[in-house]
This record gives structure tokens, sequence and C-alpha cells, in this order.
């Protein structure tokens, strides 16, 4: 209906016509913009990023969402036209359908020459953050339209014409919104089905990322479109129930989870009769945002469920901060690459499936690890144990010093070092120092310990970092995770992936706090948490060496959880750095063995 329209400001860049031939068909890359973006923005809309592809025979669309720039953005609010122009928070029922929307038009375009103006069925959806997420939606539903009501219906054109996402390849997505910004800790990248509320429903809400949320709603404030009516999704009374803490309850947190899991995250619109499109992830090791077991979520089950659809991820320091922009030539380089192979068939089949570039915070130089699958690149674990334990409280927390530096809004650098101060009321645990040569944390670090609260469950929380200590003393944050614990119990939960090198006289310093506000903010509630049994368990990429790294213990898996099953033939995780031919016959060798 007119009165539910809403104006979409894009922009679209067409090849120029051939000398000979048809002037069409041509395949179409979405680029999807940023929060507090629009059409013109880095990574959704910069027309040196589009040229290229243009050049390269690529049609290539990019758009204000709505509710952002000219498609009813606040410069707008007042035009009579966006009465309905609200911002959905990548909706699939609305930014999702929008762009499916636009893209049916243009497959229903006909060129001066009479050609259709693109090809339904090779789209490709890129974008950053934001319009990661979004890409990511778009290839979960792939060939499905979700129309405003839930309904689900095949995505057709205006004209009739059967539409499909083709290659995606998000730059710092999510999977999961809700986990993203108020993670509970219960995500675990060793199995398939990583659900927020868990398999039978009962895992707590999470622990908001006060910080990172609290900014990216003051600038959607400023200078997006917030519905004011209760009929609209009310973003401000969300980040206002979010805010205020706990009690989280069934009354007030859980209806946000839920509409969030239902229509804003990719992750929950798999479905194991409808595949996917190839769908390559670029993302940043220190994000805090959107880190690397957003993708790592949505990949397990795609493996799980649809074993021949290439879900590769490229994990590099490319992203949110904490992470940079430092390889983002890198990661643009492999999405051209992902696009022309799956959209013009050019090229080899892009690969391997998982790639991990190590951080590199020294100018060394780091390598790139490459495996099959996830679990493949860790061959090794650093293992330190203490059945004692202690005591954490509510209150301990890092210093001031290490609290500003290491929060992505007030630091927002991965590299950098701080000298803290001694922590009262948590744990604290120095790793012996590595064997000759170091060693490269590669994956999750993990936490198996026996946890009892004293103190209300659902309100309590801990914080868990991963420290590299140099011989003077400063510190650097690695890895950190946020986990809303069980009442009592022995309990497994992880920090965020990394990749970095340890130097031989540099070691590992593990700490377990009572919180790390405002990056994770502090609950209302005050318990104790008594742990014991303390296992942790580091992975690296060296393989055992009958010293100080272990072969990989076996993983703990919680009731209802399903493990990542392991592939018939296992390709070892190979290091690129330095090896010119050879690295690239390598690849060629990780290639073949996942398509065989």
């Amino acid at each position: 209906p007119v009165a539910e329209r809403t104006p979409l400001d894009f922009k679209l860049l067409l090849p120029q016509a051939p000398a000979v031939g048809d002037d069409g068909n041509y395949p179409l890359v979405v680029f999807i913009h940023g929060w507090n973006g629009n059409k013109n923005s880095t990574g959704g809309g910069v027309e040196s990023e589009h040229i290229p592809y243009v050049e390269a025979g690529y049609a290539v669309l990019a758009y204000s969402a709505r509710g952002w720039g000219g498609s009813c953005g606040s410069a707008q609010q007042l035009n009579p036209e966006c009465s309905n122009g609200w911002n959905h928070l990548a909706d699939a029922r609305y930014e999702v359908r929008d762009t499916q929307y636009i893209a049916g038009l243009l497959a229903d375009e006909l060129s001066d020459d009479g050609t259709p103006l693109i090809d339904p069925m090779r789209i490709g959806v890129t974008g950053v953050s934001y319009g990661g997420g979004q890409s990511t939606i778009l290839t979960s539903l792939r060939n499905r339209v979700v129309e405003t009501d839930g309904t689900v219906n095949p995505w057709l054109s205006p004209a009739g014409k059967p539409m499909q996402i083709a290659a995606a390849a998000p730059y710092w997505a999510w999977t999961d919104l809700t986990y993203s910004l108020a993670p509970n800790g219960r995500n675990l990248d060793y199995v398939s089905n990583n659900s927020y509320f868990g398999p039978a429903g009962v895992y707590p809400f999470g622990i908001l990322k006060e910080s990172y949320v609290t900014g990216l709603y003051g600038t959607g404030n400023a200078n997006s479109n917030y519905a004011e009516s209760p009929d609209e999704p009310p973003l401000t009374q969300w980040y206002t129930t979010l805010l205020a803490g706990e009690p989280y309850t069934v009354a007030t947190a859980k209806p946000i989870a839920d509409e969030i899991i239902a229509y804003h995250s990719g992750y929950y619109w798999l479905d194991p009769e409808v595949e996917p499109a190839p769908t390559l992830f670029n993302s940043g090791w220190s994000d805090d945002l959107f880190p690397v077991d957003e993708p790592l979520r949505w990949i397990h089950a795609v493996n799980t469920m649809h074993p021949n659809v290439n879900a590769a991820l490229y994990a590099t320091n490319y992203g949110h901060a904490r992470a940079s922009s430092v390889d983002a030539g890198i990661a643009k380089a492999s999405v051209r690459e992902w696009f022309d192979f799956y959209l013009m068939d050019i090229g080899e089949e892009p690969g391997p499936v998982i790639r991990a570039k190590v951080q590199d915070c020294d100018s060394s130089g780091t390598p790139t690890y490459v495996a099959d699958r996830w679990s493949e690149l860790m061959l090794g674990e650093i293992r330190f144990e203490d059945a004692v334990g202690g005591i954490v409280t509510s209150s301990s927390s890092p210093s001031a010093n290490a609290t500003q530096s290491f929060d992505p809004i007030t630091g927002g650098n991965a590299c950098a070092r701080v000298n803290d101060s001694p922590i009262t009321g948590g744990l604290v645990y120095d790793l012996p120092m590595p064997d000759t040569g170091g060693y490269t944390v590669l994956g999750s670090p993990t936490i198996i310990a026996d946890i009892t609260v004293t103190g209300v469950a659902s309100e309590s929380m801990l914080v868990a970092r991963l420290l590299d200590v140099s011989p003077n003393g400063t510190e650097l944050l690695l890895a950190r995770g946020a986990y809303r614990p069980d009442a009592s119990g022995v309990q497994v939960f992880q920090m965020h992936p990394i990749a970095a090198r340890v130097h031989d006289d540099h070691h590992l310093q593990v700490e377990i706090l009572g919180h790390e506000n405002p990056t994770h903010r502090q609950s209302n509630s005050a318990y104790t948490l008594t742990i014991t049994d303390i296992d942790v368990r580091v992975p690296v990429a060296e393989r055992p060496n009958n010293m100080q790294i272990n072969k990989p213990a076996e993983k703990l898996v919680p009731a209802g959880l399903v493990s990542v099953a392991l592939i018939d033939v296992a390709v070892p995780a190979i290091s690129l750095l330095g090896l010119g031919f050879m690295g690239a016959f390598l690849l060629q060798v990780a290639k073949r063995a996942r398509r065989n």
C-alpha cells in the first residue's frame, strides 16, 4: 500500500555497453553500508571501491538503508513521505526485504537493447558491520523473502522472476545480534547448535556490552530515524531496558531477545531445506563488537546442515575496535576473488575454507594458517590446572588504567600495552614461560571449572581475560569473554578467538574477574563465585612437543549441544609465511582436499 511505502535513496553503476553482444544480464553486487552510514559510506558506497567491479562487468548497487541518509534519515524526519521510514535495525521484513525489492526492480528493468539489466540468479551481497549483518540474513534466506507480517515466500521480482543470492561476503558481521550485544557466554566454538537461550531454552539473558551499545545507540539517535510509536521498533525502549541492567526478566528482556532472534539474525534463518549461498566472512581478531565466533556459529551450522556449501572465514586484524584497518587490502581482495568465482566463473575456487592471519603487534610479519575446518587449526594446547581455586566477588575488576586502555571505545587499540595494578577479589594465574621459540595462540581460550554462586545466578557474571605479559611487566590483552554462570556445577565457557604470537621471554596470564565495566556492564546485584577445579586450556597452532604443548584435551560438551563433526579427510593447519611457491602449492592441496 502507498501509505506504507518508504522512499529509498540508491545509486546504480553499470558497465559500459559492449561494442558487440547484449547490454545486460550483468551479475549484480549489492554493497550495504554500516551503522551511521549511507549510500556513499566506506564499505557501502565508495565509488573508488565500486569502479573496479563495474569495469570488470558487474552491475553495482549501493543504497541508504531505511532510516539513514536520503532514505528517511535524521535530516528527512519531517518529510511526509517518511512517516513510515523508521530504522528497523536490519530487520528481515524491512531492510533486508528492501534490498530484495530493489534487486527485483533491476531484474525486471530492460537495457536499451531490450536485454534484462541484471541476471536475477547472479546476485552477490556484501557490506561492513550493519551491512555485514544484513548480508548474512540475505545469504541465509537465499531465495526466500520475509513479508512484513512475518510470512515467508519465494523471492520473486515484481514481474515474477525467481531471484536468489548467488554469493555473499560479509565484513565484520554478526550472526546472532542478541549474543553480539549481550553475550551470556554460552557460545562454544566446537558445537554446531549455538542458539542464544540454548537447546532447552533455559540459558540466561546475557551481559550488555555497555560502552559499545551506548555508542551505537547515540550515533543512531543523532543521525538515524528511531520510531516514536510503540507499534514500530522501539529502539529507545530496548536500549533503556538493557542499560537499566539486572534483573533481566521474562517480561522485560526476553521479548527483546525473541524479536532480535526472530528477525534480525542470520543464524536463525538457516534452514535444512534451503542451502545458503557460498559465503565468505571477513572478521577481526580483536573486534570487540562482532568477534570471530560470530561467523563461526553460522559456519558450523552450515557445515552440519549443508556440508557441500562453501562457508568460509578469513580472520585478520580488520574489524571494529579494538581491531583496525591494517588488513583491509587483504580482506577486500579476498571478496573480489569470491565474487569473481561465484558470479563470473573466473579463476580457481577460493580457499582454503579457514584462513587465519596472526595478529601483528610488533611489525615483524606474521603467518597465515589455513585449514579445511576451524578445529584443524589448533594442533596443540597449553594447559594450566588449579584444584583449589578461590573466590571471585562481584566488585572485582581491572585497574582503571587497564579498563580504559582495553575498552574498545576509550582505548580501541589491540596492540596497547599497560602497566596494571594487582587485582583484589578476583583470580589471577601466571602461566609458565614458553619454551624456546615461544608459540602461537590460535583459537578460543577455554575455562572449565566447578562454580557455585552465592546470590542470584541469573544476575551474576564473570569476565575472563587472557593477557601477554612482557619482561618489564606490561600487559597486552589478547582475548576476553563474559559469562553468566549457572547456580552450581561444572561449567565451561570460552573467551573470544584470537591468533597471536607469545615470545619465549613473555608469558600468559589469565584473569577471572567479577566485572569489566563499561566494556561489559557491571551487574546491579552483589554475589560471590566460589570457583574450584579450574582447568585452563589455551589452543595453539604448534603440535604437541612432549614439553609444554599438549595434545588438545577432549571437549566438554554441555547437555543438548552437538559437537562439530570431523570431516573424513583432514588437512592440517599450514603456515604460509615465506613459503613462496610451496605456499601456493599447499593452498591448492587444501582446496582439492575439501572439494574431494
